[in-house]
């Protein structure tokens, strides 16, 4: 009984810091005051600026503007700057796991480790606030000319089924062992504790869906229930006027807005085939999680991603965000490899 006293008090703990409310915008309009910018955007070369920020300087105005970033934030009481200062602390965070000591060093001394660590937290909140319901399906996705378009270039790079306009999975991140409810996130086929999120992906590039976080036990199918994407999917078909279908592994079962592989044991050899062929296009949606992945390392520093003590959810949720920005601007290995061009970066923050 203590034990389970015990895990509902930390599980509520955990709850009400992730509901937590988003400190007080303040912008300079109606404070009147403008604080200075501490990080000089031009004191850094191209190269070193994108390494650390994972953008280039050019594209941060444009990105504060579309992520709808004012100008001007208070993180807290006593902590006044420019949306720019907290934008580019945030993406330094994510990209670059180190040490609040190191992280000071990387951002030419403009702030303290305790002032990092707040601003850091105060911009995942807001983004993941913001951009919530964008995640859930992008809308830009969905538009008739949009849908025949994928369909043609999936087709075209070898797809088997001309109606497949995207694909689906489950990605798994590994997180620190909890104290408690570690039953919850462990994965006997990872051999480790996380949470899983569920994603489709267009040949753009583009994460059109990010839905979770899910405790790591869980079946891809329970995702499949618990989010509600059939129903969604059928939606967008009425919408668009075309009945498209995604494309998953076997753990998807072929319905209709889902199509499947052929059962291995069963399957003819033109059905085999068929398989090969959709496996192929398939792991475009791989590539995306790996970008999501590799560009934000900090998902991959496993030891810092602890459930019951940060909002690792909403980590995950940004970076996936984040990571849709840079596809917008630059393209990817999907948007390449499709050689499907993605919306522009006003288009998909509409």
């Amino acid at each position: 009984m203590e034990n389970q006293r015990r895990r509902r008090e930390a599980l509520a703990r955990c709850y009400r810091y992730w509901i937590a409310l988003i400190p007080l915008l303040i912008v300079p309009e109606i404070s009147g005051k403008v604080p200075t910018q501490r990080i000089v955007i031009d004191s850094y070369k191209d190269e070193t600026f994108r390494r650390i920020f994972r953008f280039h300087k050019d594209d941060i105005d444009r990105l504060i503007s579309a992520l709808r970033i004012p100008n001007a934030v208070r993180c807290n009481p006593n902590l006044f700057i420019t949306g720019t200062d907290a934008f580019l602390v945030m993406c330094a965070r994510l990209a670059k796991p180190m040490s609040g000591l190191d992280m000071t060093f990387v951002l030419r001394e403009k702030f303290t480790e305790s002032q990092i660590s707040t601003i850091f937290n105060f911009m995942i909140r807001f983004l993941a606030e913001e951009w919530n319901d964008l995640l859930s399906f992008a809308a830009c996705c969905f538009n008739r000319e949009s849908i025949l378009y994928y369909q043609g270039k999936i087709t075209a790079r070898g797809g088997a089924f001309d109606d497949v306009a995207g694909f689906i999975d489950v990605t798994f991140v590994f997180t620190v062992r909890p104290v408690y409810g570690q039953e919850a996130l462990y994965n006997g086929w990872k051999r480790g504790h996380g949470i899983k999120f569920q994603g489709v992906t267009f040949p753009d590039g583009i994460i059109a869906s990010f839905y979770g976080p899910v405790p790591g036990r869980r079946h891809d199918e329970h995702l499949v229930h618990k989010s509600e994407i059939k129903k969604s999917l059928r939606i967008a078909q009425l919408t668009s006027g075309i009945a498209f279908k995604i494309y998953g592994d076997p753990a998807y079962r072929t319905s209709d807005v889902f199509r499947a592989p052929f059962p291995r044991l069963s399957c003819t050899e033109e059905q085999r085939l068929i398989n090969e062929a959709m496996s192929a296009v398939r792991i475009g949606v791989e590539w995306s999680f790996r970008d999501v992945k590799c560009v934000w390392r900090m998902l991959k520093l496993t030891d810092t991603l602890r459930v019951l003590q940060r909002p690792v959810a909403l980590y995950c949720r940004v970076a996936c965000l984040l990571t849709n920005c840079r596809t917008c601007l630059y393209g990817n290995i999907v948007s390449k490899h499709f050689d499907c061009i993605p919306p522009s970066l006003e288009e998909y923050l509409c």
